[in-house]
């Protein structure tokens, strides 16, 4: 298990590499709750993030004041921001 580089999504990332695929787990940027994919059967580390993200981003919200990547529980759909904005 190691950090994945940098990206768009999420800032904090754990990669799982099986011998089928990857398995990625995204962290809301608030509370740490995490939410792991499925398995993923991809070649490379870069298509499992690609497919990831889009898996991942159903159970996110992105809070428009601080553009954090928010869990549903931390998020306040009316206002569109996390509950420390």
């Amino acid at each position: 298990m190691r950090d994945r580089p940098v990206s768009t999504f999420t800032a904090k990332c754990r990669t799982i590499r099986e011998s089928e695929g990857f398995r990625l787990i995204f962290f809301c940027e608030l509370c740490d709750r995490g939410y792991t994919t499925p398995l993923l059967i991809c070649d490379t580390l870069q298509e499992a993030l690609r497919l990831g993200e889009q898996e991942a981003r159903f159970y996110f919200n992105r809070c428009v004041c601080c553009h954090r990547w928010i869990c549903d529980e931390h998020y306040d759909e009316n206002r569109m921001v996390c509950t420390d904005c």
